[in-house]
């Protein structure tokens, strides 16, 4: 069983830590969502985090420093444990890259959980791998005091990110954005009907999953535009070193790269500064204005389909 739980270690962050390097960029970004690091110091912990997952997996594969990497193995999962519940708890819709390529995208709830299983298989492989030597035999004397009650929290707290955190923590915070600001600065409309806005910072788009949210909102409300019982508008941050011609350029190429349908227009208006928008937001209104429904990307497939579902007849 132990030679099975480094195995399976050794290959999940094996491939985990190549599968990373080609989207490099993104998976960064994903690191400022729950540590706010930038610059030079963004970027090496990223190259670090790679490296170590990769070296890790091929030393417990080949049963080389087991102990050591198992138990920094250990601490580094704990560590992520401890960050996603915080994003959790804060309701911030955190997508990890974590299996870079692979396209595996989990919520956070479901990330925290396949955390415990690779920490308990972690913390086995440290007590039980080589047991004749002086450390093992060391550590396996308090066995029982170690596993047991890591196992007993991971499901307790397993099964706590698995219900609605509202439930423990109270109601999710509103989003300090100016919402009747924005709906008055959309331009009059002759159909009397609600309206769907989206606030868009192209940057976020380094964002795998705010971009996939995006994409797959444009691509349901296109094949299903006579069911779409809004008016919809998307409005785009203005990028500050580009001219607005340059701009108007810049996301006529986008839309093209990414066959996307529908018009983007800029913000002329300076709405997002005024209106304190900080990230990429999805508003929907009532035809009278008032506030139906708002979040901010990234959001996940759940979340998606919800909102879309509210503006869908």
């Amino acid at each position: 069983m132990v030679t099975l739980f480094r195995l399976i270690l050794g290959g999940i962050f094996l491939i985990t830590g190549i599968s990373k390097i080609p989207i490099f960029d993104a998976f960064a970004y994903s690191i400022t969502e729950l540590v706010p690091l930038s610059g030079t110091t963004l970027t090496v912990t990223a190259a670090a985090a790679i490296a170590f997952e990769i070296i890790a997996g091929l030393a417990l594969l080949l049963n080389k420093g087991t102990r050591l990497f198992a138990a920094l193995l250990s601490l580094m999962i704990i560590s992520f444990i401890i960050l996603l519940s915080i994003a959790l708890f804060r309701y911030e819709s955190y997508i990890c890259t974590c299996f870079g390529v692979l396209g595996l995208k989990l919520p956070v709830n479901q990330q925290i959980i396949v955390d415990f299983v690779l920490l308990n298989m972690a913390v086995i492989v440290l007590i039980f791998n080589s047991p004749k030597s002086k450390t093992g035999l060391n550590l396996r004397q308090y066995a029982s005091r170690i596993i047991l009650p890591l196992l007993g929290f991971s499901i307790l707290w397993s099964g706590l990110v698995l219900t609605q955190p509202k439930l423990i923590f109270g109601e999710k915070p509103d989003i300090a954005v100016d919402t009747q600001l924005i709906f008055y600065e959309l331009p009059p409309v002759e159909t009397y009907n609600s309206r769907l806005v989206f606030m868009i910072d192209i940057a976020d788009f380094l964002c795998p999953q705010c971009l996939e949210d995006f994409l797959d909102m444009g691509k349901t409300i296109t094949e299903h535009a006579g069911d779409v019982s809004a008016n919809v508008y998307i409005i785009t941050k203005k990028i500050e070193f580009m001219s607005r011609e340059e701009q108007r350029d810049f996301i006529a190429d986008w839309r093209t790269n990414y066959n996307f349908p529908m018009p983007l227009e800029i913000d002329a208006n300076d709405i997002f500064s005024r209106a304190g928008i900080e990230k990429s937001t999805i508003l929907l209104y009532t035809a009278l204005g008032s506030l139906e429904d708002v979040e901010t990307l990234p959001m996940g497939p759940r979340r998606r389909n919800e909102i879309v579902n509210r503006f869908l007849r």
